[in-house]
């Protein structure tokens, strides 16, 4: 019985150690604690960014919507089409791998029967009032903005 007993013992230690070492490479931010929610204005031009905080039914698994617009091109926000998620729109998620790395995951819907653009960023820096990102070819800064 002894014997028995260490056994299990010896069995339930191993499986903690295992399961203990077993990490993902990526952690998910918690969606509370996201800093992108709100309205962004890129610092050179009129383009904005709008991280959705509303509409929790509007969730789709990891993935939180946003949408875009630009009015140095005629484009504003009144002409972002509500009822569907077509151009303008996109899907956000952000992973982290550590404190100094975190990914900004999006999805840009296109009008063609639910076809998405993937682009993915890395979050350079990001408080209440700023954010930057890159990605290969440039980077983007945007301010936190009141509509």
């Amino acid at each position: 019985m002894k014997k028995v007993c260490n056994l299990l013992t010896l069995g339930i230690v191993l499986m903690l150690v295992v399961t203990g070492c077993n990490k993902k490479d990526e952690v998910e931010i918690l969606v509370d604690s996201d800093p992108l929610y709100g309205y962004w204005k890129k610092t050179t031009g009129n383009e904005y960014l709008r991280f959705m905080t509303e509409q929790e039914d509007m969730r789709d698994g990891d993935y939180l919507f946003g949408y875009e617009w630009n009015e140095d091109d005629d484009v504003y926000e009144s002409d972002i089409q509500k009822q569907y998620h077509g151009n303008g729109w996109f899907k956000y998620k952000m992973t982290t791998k550590s404190k100094s790395d975190t990914i900004l995951h999006e999805l840009h819907f296109m009008d063609n029967q639910g076809a998405t653009i993937p682009k993915t960023y890395t979050i350079v820096s990001t408080s209440s009032q700023s954010l930057i990102y890159k990605d290969n070819l440039s980077t983007y800064s945007f301010i936190k903005v009141k509509r």
